[in-house]
């Protein structure tokens, strides 16, 4: 399956998803018409697709719509189309949404996206009582006791200590990265921007690359190398003509075998990946876990689980056996961002 920067091959905004039932807390159809049906809205709001959907009096998730971000020029505008899609007299009186980027005092601008979102002043224009604003990997942490054994793919078994802190994190249009401490409620969540953590080269191929990309970007990140971007920018040095394939070509060319340089890339992007997330359950001695999420990976599980992730990933020394035994998991439910909204929402992410 090939991907683009955030799983998604995906090239105009769509009014109306296909209504999905998938694992614990999988998304539902509902009745359409005026908001008496709805207690909530959420909107998992990316770097590229702004996903949305309605949270029914059942407490499921129901007609879910995803739009491109660049089709709008603010939050409120995609949320009145959806709203008009749906058939909507006026969109629910509450709504939680998540969005990519560090989010204070209620507002957020985006990091991959030219978005800034201020909660308050969205709710008032929409006519709102509440519209509660996180990051999205906050939203990704609170969907995480939720899933059932569906909605998850196992890359290593590991032996999940109880009572232990777990990491979620994934590449889209960005890297994002949180962890969730025991009480599993939103005042246990780390919100982070480890994405951004300085990507460190473990052989040639990889210095080569982070060197070339220091002389464009100056810093070079996780996110410069896991991420949509970031198997661009892999794969334009290593063939060496600056990024002219996308994400998704990339990919296809990979998991079909027809394309060296996207081969190598690929794998480059698995190692980078590995590297990264053993830092991430290092700094928050995550030994309950790590869940892998975003729009690229579960569409590759299976290249993921026979790459050099693992081997990566516990490739760190003396600490060799603490990360391997680590539980590793891909979130391949659908919509795991919304599934934390929702808790929030409806008071559930308190706990």
């Amino acid at each position: 399956m090939a991907i683009d920067d955030e799983g998604d091959p995906q090239e105009r905004s769509e009014p109306l998803a296909r209504n999905i039932s998938r694992g614990t807390g999988g998304l539902r159809g509902g009745a359409v018409g005026g908001v008496s049906a709805w207690s909530g809205l959420v909107a998992d709001i990316g770097g590229t697709n702004a996903r949305i959907a309605l949270v029914g009096a059942d407490g499921g998730l129901a007609r879910p719509g995803r739009y491109l971000c660049a089709d709008f020029p603010n939050l409120a505008a995609a949320l009145r189309r959806y709203a008009e899609d749906q058939g909507l007299d006026a969109l629910p009186s509450r709504a939680a949404v998540c969005a990519a980027g560090p989010v204070e005092d209620g507002r957020v601008r985006m990091t991959n996206h030219a978005w800034e979102i201020d909660a308050a002043a969205t709710a008032d224009d929409l006519g709102m009582d509440r519209l509660g604003l996180i990051n999205d990997f906050t939203a990704q942490a609170l969907a995480l006791p939720a899933l059932g054994p569906g909605d998850l793919f196992p890359i290593a078994p590991g032996r999940a200590m109880p009572g232990a802190a777990t990491a979620v994190m994934g590449p889209g249009t960005g890297l994002g990265v949180a962890g969730l401490m025991p009480g599993a409620g939103i005042g246990d969540v780390v919100t982070s921007e480890g994405g951004h953590m300085t990507a460190a080269p473990r052989d040639a191929d990889e210095a080569r690359v982070v060197a070339a990309l220091e002389g464009r970007f100056g810093h070079v990140s996780y996110e410069r190398l896991v991420s949509g971007p970031g198997l661009e920018n892999i794969h334009g040095v290593l063939a060496g003509d600056g990024g002219t394939l996308s994400a998704a070509e990339i990919s296809r060319r990979a998991l079909a075998g027809s394309d060296d340089a996207c081969v190598r890339a690929l794998d480059l992007f698995f190692s980078f990946l590995g590297s990264a997330a053993a830092d991430v359950v290092l700094t928050l001695g995550a030994r309950g876990g790590l869940y892998l999420a975003g729009g690229i990976l579960p569409g590759m599980t299976g290249a993921l689980a026979a790459s050099g992730f693992h081997a990566r990933f516990c490739d760190k020394g003396r600490f060799a056996d603490y990360l391997g035994a680590v539980p590793v998991q891909v979130v391949v439910h659908p919509a795991p961002a919304q599934l934390g909204l929702m808790r929030l929402l409806t008071g559930a992410g308190d706990d």
